[in-house]
């Protein structure tokens, strides 16, 4: 390159504005032997204004023609028109203007829409049993405990992950039922909160007695899609609390084989599976569940959902029993221990005192 140089300089080429750089002249190839020295010949140092740029001297007439690049960006955007888009969660090309290429997300399918159940009740309009103090509205102090429990564990919830819960016993007799179907009633709130309350007990189910209601369907029927969630469930007003049985209550009492076949539930992934589909619907599950001593259905659920509270009864569990009870549940999803029974004195008013239990009298 430097030869090159040195040879336009000699011929002075270099300051001949009428030509473009590396156009030749009509007199260049007859001059082409004097242009290039022969090797014989002493080159001569060009002078030290020959390195130095000057604005002047730049030709405005010189154009640089570009690459073609658009017709290789046409035939790029035309092979990925033609191309199949990917599906799935990949991303795809697509274009939102001629020659202006941008990635998108495939879309994300919507969530499924709950639908209230076919059957909606007043609480007003049901026997309910009496020892529900919080549903039944028959005892003002135990309804207030259960409201102080129900604070307790959405403030659990508002700290960990915790939207499905059990409530079991060590043994039975302890007052799960009642603990559970009192507190799922002061946890739910029609306008705030959807909460659903689901008896798990195969053999003996309670629920529906204690809440004076019949369902036609329940979440058996559900996993054995014999029955969808708005013809299994039943809603009781004014709290708006959804209920929901293993099976139909009459079936419940014509068979004394209850339990025969719905066992096996337990030991596959439709009970996990339909309560993950619940919970796209529900804000909190509580679920009633048979003695965890006891039944291999509790200990199953204990594994599965975000927390287990047991219910013991004052003066009558043993601790061996509770001890036991908590070792089948694992240590993250334990929430605690609940005292069913006992007795304390409570002041009404400003002069009376009355003894009253913490959270049931009964089952």
């Amino acid at each position: 390159m430097g030869r090159v140089y040195n040879a336009l300089i000699k011929s002075d080429r270099w300051r001949d504005r009428s030509r473009r750089i590396g156009a030749p002249s009509a007199s260049d190839e007859e001059a082409s032997e004097q242009t290039f020295p022969h090797s014989d010949e002493q080159w001569t140092s060009p002078p030290a204004d020959a390195y130095t740029w000057n604005p002047k001297d730049f030709d405005p007439a010189v154009e640089f023609e570009p690459a073609d690049f658009e017709s290789e960006k046409k035939d790029f955007h035309e092979e990925a028109h033609h191309s199949t888009p990917d599906t799935g969660n990949e991303l795809a090309l697509s274009q939102t203007k001629p020659g202006v290429p941008r990635l998108r997300v495939a879309s994300v399918p919507a969530p499924p829409v709950f639908t209230e159940p076919r059957r909606a009740l007043s609480v007003f309009d049901l026997a309910v049993e009496p020892h529900l103090a919080a549903v039944a509205a028959s005892d003002a102090l135990a309804a207030e405990r259960y409201r102080t429990l129900a604070v307790r564990i959405l403030n659990l919830a508002s700290r960990r992950k915790l939207k499905t819960m059990l409530v079991t016993s060590a043994q039975e007799g302890e007052g799960k039922s009642t603990v559970a179907a009192n507190l799922a009633w002061v946890m739910a709130k029609k306008e705030e909160r959807r909460v659903l309350l689901i008896d798990s007990d195969l053999r003996r189910p309670s629920i529906d007695r204690m809440l004076g209601i019949e369902t036609e369907n329940g979440w058996l029927d559900m996993i054995e899609a014999r029955a969808k969630l708005q013809e299994s469930a039943v809603r009781i007003d004014p709290n708006g609390l959804y209920v929901l049985s293993p099976r139909a209550t009459r079936e419940a009492e014509a068979r004394s084989d209850y339990h025969v076949g719905g066992s096996d539930a337990f030991t596959s992934s439709r009970v996990e599976e339909m309560l993950r589909d619940l919970e796209h619907f529900f804000d909190f599950i509580v679920i009633d569940s048979p003695p965890i001593l006891e039944f291999a259905d509790s200990q199953r659920l204990a594994s599965i959902v975000d927390g287990t509270m047991i219910v013991v009864r004052a003066g009558r569990t043993h601790h061996d029993a509770v001890t036991d009870a908590l070792k089948l549940v694992p240590k993250e999803r334990r929430l605690g221990v609940a005292l069913n029974g006992s007795q304390i004195e409570e002041e009404v008013g400003y002069y009376r005192k009355k003894k009253t239990g913490l959270f049931g009298r009964k089952n």
